[in-house]
């Protein structure tokens, strides 16, 4: 078996101990490139929020190993909390029952994979068209909510906005009705994909219906 085979078995071990929705799926994608200083961030966010996480981290150009990027003595703290990995099978985590939530930068393909999964976002954009993708789910569809900047003109998202988020996401009645959302948004698209058709008709038309609600 292959690392990376050996790699998603642990995670679906590890998520299968965990309660029902109690765990986050942290991920920015694969070409999206993150400040240490927010990654510091967002990993204090998501300890002192107390829910599970699963984080896909790959090191930066000038970090030989990914702890370099966190707090110190991060992975240690967060061991038997959460999970990070450079890479995991993003279709199949989200799928798993036990994941409640995707915290994503709110790329195009991010955006569908939570509406195929039926998983309320939290939504995080970098850059481009992210951020109309992450107002567009916030305020429109509202299968989810958004993270705001420090109003300290630095541009940062602050581990006490990632603590609050996560939980309102996770826990409160926000995260709940965001939920609820994400889940006839499913419903939706597993519908037009029963009609027939190619994958690009079919995901055309769902996009037509995600805009038209």
């Amino acid at each position: 078996m292959g690392s990376s085979s050996k790699l998603q078995t642990h995670c679906i071990e590890w998520l299968d101990c965990k309660p029902a929705r109690s765990v986050i799926y942290v991920s920015f994608g694969s070409f999206m490139t993150v400040e240490r200083s927010q990654v510091r961030e967002i990993a204090d966010g998501l300890m002192k929020s107390g829910c599970y996480f699963l984080w896909a981290l790959r090191p930066d150009k000038e970090a030989g190993h990914v702890s370099e990027m966190l707090p110190t003595g991060f992975l240690e703290e967060c061991k038997g909390r959460g999970v990070i990995a450079p890479w995991f099978r993003q279709a199949e985590v989200l799928k798993h029952p036990i994941v409640g939530g995707f915290l994503s930068h709110c790329g195009w393909n991010a955006v569908m994979a939570s509406v195929w999964a039926g998983i309320p976002m939290l939504g995080f954009p970098l850059a481009a068209d992210q951020f109309y993708n992450c107002r567009f789910m916030v305020e429109e569809l509202k299968f989810g909510l958004g993270l705001k900047n420090a109003e300290d003109g630095k541009r940062i998202i602050r581990a006490e906005e990632v603590e609050m988020k996560v939980r309102m996401l996770m826990e409160g009645d926000e995260g709940l009705r965001a939920s609820q959302a994400a889940k006839r948004f499913r419903d939706l698209a597993e519908e037009e994909v029963s009609k027939g058709g190619g994958s690009a008709t079919n995901l055309e038309v769902l996009v037509n219906s995600l805009k038209a609600i």
